[in-house]
């Protein structure tokens, strides 16, 4: 099967796409699809950690000092319930890069799951998400939001 390729709207020379690798080849090929899987998924966890700990910990002073509005207790317990999320589908997407792992090892024939890419997207998405809410209450509620983070570091 042969494919045309386009550059800048000119036909060039057909591409060959039935060539094929050695096994070898592609079994390094696919070692080196999960070590960016698995280094992309610490990237993720390196922000999110930190960000968590943070949410959790103005959540709880809020809670423990009283007052807080009901806005922006949502706004917050979104980012965290998000940033828990995240840190689920970071275990989920190293589950099923080791899954599929073993999966080529055994077989003949190598294939890359979805479930790993939807796993790291979804790790993404519900980051982003957390983080977004958390901007939001910091931006309505900038006074509370920083005295709280304040008061927290400081021990109060």
């Amino acid at each position: 099967m042969t494919k045309i390729g386009f550059v800048r709207g000119l036909v060039v020379n057909p591409v060959n796409t039935a060539t094929q690798l050695d096994d070898e080849s592609l079994r390094e090929a696919f070692f080196k699809w999960a070590d960016v899987a698995i280094s992309q998924s610490n990237d993720l966890w390196a922000l999110c950690l930190p960000f968590f700990g943070v949410c959790f910990l103005i959540v709880m002073h809020l809670h423990s000092k009283g007052g807080a509005s009901l806005p922006l207790m949502t706004l917050l317990y979104g980012s965290a319930i998000s940033s828990a999320l995240s840190f689920f589908a970071g275990y989920k997407l190293k589950g099923s890069v080791v899954y599929a792992l073993k999966e080529s090892v055994s077989k003949a024939s190598i294939s890359i799951p979805d479930t790993a890419g939807m796993d790291g997207l979804f790790q993404f998405v519900t980051f982003s998400i957390g983080l977004i809410l958390f901007l939001i209450a910091l931006g309505c509620y900038s006074q509370t939001v920083a005295k709280a983070l304040i008061n927290t570091i400081k021990g109060k």
